[in-house]
């Protein structure tokens, strides 16, 4: 008996097969390629430091028109970083742009004498100072002090260490406090003497010969002045870069990783304050020691003028950002309430699959105001970039930085102007500088993703809520900006009591605040307290006259004011005492820039020299001038009066006159 032959073999179930093999191999080619793009496709699915590539240019020279440069070594910076180091040299040059304007500064490697022609302040960095190319311009640097310069060494070594800062035999110390500060009010003082160190300076067995103290910690001199027959030599002797860095940037853990405070919680960014005495600090203890430094020791013998911080000569800010989960109905109807304040404010908003942000015809000519609010992790989201193949689902991976801003662009049309991003409730990364890695290789200018945690303390956590800039892991800096949050959508009492004082204190100490707000919440449980406080906040900084708006705005005026031209010299000492003391010493400011709203800031006093009069124009001769005085609005700023004057776009030619006191 023969077995029954295999249906398998029939000739109808072979034609058919015959006819399906092109199709299969279709389908079988198809889902190879998906798994090559999957395997070869760089975008993260976690972040991964791999995913980010870098885009730092190395640092070469900031061309700028002012009287202030600032030398630095990137080849210096790079050994430390070799070695497991880090040096914060760069925030030099931040510094001084966030409290005096346009800075020029250069690498060593490049500097020429003629970089020191119109210069009245040279700032020799700590990475500079070690860099033995240095030693080739000393003779330079001599001359330029000779003729009336300004300058000042950062933890000095060699042939400058020995000339004009302590021997540093006491080695690397770790200070407590901060136990005189020169030349700060009484305020300004007192809340130094509680900021919480995070440096270390160089002690000494001998203090240097005919040197002044105008700083110390712990009772050692940390900062030390020269003063010449014209010139003066500033000696700062402890890490101002750290500190300043760990104020503003944070402090990761010791192996340079972020972790939560609490197990099992996801990193924040609230994880990186550099210390617990910060969570919830009421002073904004990073702008005082950043305005203390420039203009009560580098102008301890020479007047700085700068320019402004805040728009229209505004005493402080109040910057408004929100936050809407929801993106149906009018998510941005907080920040179209804001125009009548004349604020151009920002709502940051997520990318949605669900196609669900369908705004009314009368709110997308406010597409600019709509930022990105970033998943950090897409999957959290259930944001994925899907597969298919025949209309199935074969592959999917979550939504990159990139893939989310496309899909917000497309829903929001072709008003929206994506330039800033917020992480969700400030989710971070273990690597404290990926972030804002991704979001500069994005193309995004600035993030507002630093601040408290919703349910965590309100305050200046991070030193200052004035926008700063990031630097990488080899101390350069990122082409991005952070502008932390001070008040995040103040629920109780205690926290919005802190936010009327912070907007009052401004009056007397001008400051940045920047509040966020959860537009969602008046959707979730409409609470009268919540909106009062929003409403009363924006009313009480109008009556303060401070500036009103958002955080992309501030930064705008921040850049051009840093890209304005601003020209200071010496021109004439008119008088002398007997014992040929200046009497009465003239200088010559000449400012250009091309918008409005731009303010001079002209001390009311230095050392023992007081304003007398501000002119427009050049003067002619001796003590004649060609045009009638200028009128100018008092001010206070760190600790100190100062006087603005106001500034047309164009070119501006002001003649200041001092004449010291008896």
């Amino acid at each position: 008996m023969h077995p029954a032959p295999c249906p398998c073999r029939s000739p109808m179930v072979l034609r058919k097969r015959s006819k399906l093999l092109p199709w299969r191999i279709a389908y079988w080619a198809a889902l190879a390629l998906v798994g090559i793009v999957i395997l070869l496709d760089r975008r993260p699915i976690h972040l991964e430091a791999g995913d980010a590539h870098d885009i730092n240019d190395p640092p070469g020279r900031i061309e700028a028109t002012t009287d202030v440069l600032v030398l630095l070594s990137d080849s210096l910076l790079q050994t430390a970083h070799e070695h497991g180091g880090s040096d914060r040299s760069w925030l030099w040059v931040h510094l001084l742009q966030r409290e005096v304007g346009p800075v020029a500064a250069i690498d060593v490697a490049a500097f020429h004498p003629n970089d020191l022609a119109e210069r009245r302040f040279v700032v020799v960095t700590r990475s500079a100072s070690q860099d033995r190319r240095l030693d080739e311009h000393a003779g330079l640097l001599d001359a330029f002090v000779e003729r009336g310069g300004t300058l000042v060494l950062e933890q000095p070594e060699g042939s400058l260490r020995e000339r004009w800062a302590a021997d540093g035999g006491g080695g690397w110390r770790i200070p407590g406090a901060i136990t005189l500060a020169e030349g700060a009010g009484e305020e300004l003082a007192e809340a130094l003497q509680q900021l919480p160190l995070m440096t270390r300076f160089r002690g000494s067995t001998r203090p240097a010969a005919g040197s002044r103290t105008l700083m110390a910690m712990d009772g050692a001199p940390v900062v030390l002045t020269h003063s010449l027959e014209l010139g003066t030599v500033l000696v700062v002797d402890f890490d101002l870069g750290t500190q300043l860095h760990a104020l503003f940037q944070g402090l990761p853990g010791p192996d340079g990783s972020v972790r939560p405070r609490q197990q099992g919680r996801p990193i924040h960014t609230a994880d990186l304050v550099a210390s617990p005495q910060l969570l919830g600090a009421t002073e904004p203890w990073g702008d005082f020691l950043s305005r203390f430094v420039v203009h009560s020791l580098l102008g301890h013998d020479t007047p700085i003028f700068s320019l402004w911080p805040w728009p229209d000569g505004r005493p402080g800010a109040l910057v408004s950002s929100h936050v809407a989960h929801v993106t149906a109905g009018r998510p941005l109807w907080q920040s179209i309430h804001e125009r009548q304040f004349n604020a151009r404010t920002v709502t940051f908003l997520p990318a949605s699959t669900e196609d669900t942000l369908r705004m009314p015809a009368s709110d997308q000519e406010h597409a600019g105001h709509a930022a990105l609010l970033w998943a950090v992790d897409a999957r959290e989201a259930s944001l994925f970039r899907s597969f298919r193949i025949f209309g199935r689902t074969v592959a999917r991976r979550p939504l990159t930085l990139d893939a989310q801003l496309e899909l917000l662009r497309t829903q929001l049309g072709s008003a929206a102007d994506i330039r800033g991003v917020r992480t969700i409730d400030g989710r971070w990364t273990s690597d404290p500088v990926l972030p804002w890695t991704i979001m500069q290789t994005a193309g995004l200018h600035y993030s507002v993703s630093y601040g408290p945690l919703p349910e965590g303390q309100q305050g200046f956590l991070f030193g200052s809520c004035h926008p700063f800039v990031p630097l990488d892991s080899a101390g350069r800096p990122l082409r991005i900006r952070e502008f932390p949050v001070c008040f995040l959508d103040p629920r109780t009492e205690e926290d919005r009591e802190r936010l009327v004082d912070a907007l009052r204190a401004s009056t007397s100490e001008p400051r940045t605040i920047h509040l966020l707000t959860r537009s969602d919440r008046f959707r979730e449980s409409p609470s009268m307290d919540a909106f009062d406080a929003w409403r009363d906040a924006l009313r009480l900084a109008e009556r303060e006259r401070l500036w009103i708006g958002g955080a992309g705005e501030l930064i705008r005026f921040d850049r051009q004011r840093r890209n304005a031209e601003l020209r200071v010299s010496r021109i004439d000492v008119e008088q002398r005492f007997a014992d040929g003391a200046p009497r009465t010493i003239v200088y010559q400011i000449e400012v250009a820039t091309d918008v409005r709203g731009l303010h001079l800031q002209i001390p009311r006093g230095y050392g023992r020299f007081e304003l007398d009069s501000v002119r427009r124009g050049a003067t002619a001769g001796h003590g004649s001038a060609m045009a009638d005085r200028v009128q100018t609005q008092t001010a206070q700023y760190a600790g100190r009066e100062v006087r603005l004057v106001a500034l047309n776009p164009g070119f501006t030619t002001l003649t200041v006159r001092y004449s010291r006191r008896p």
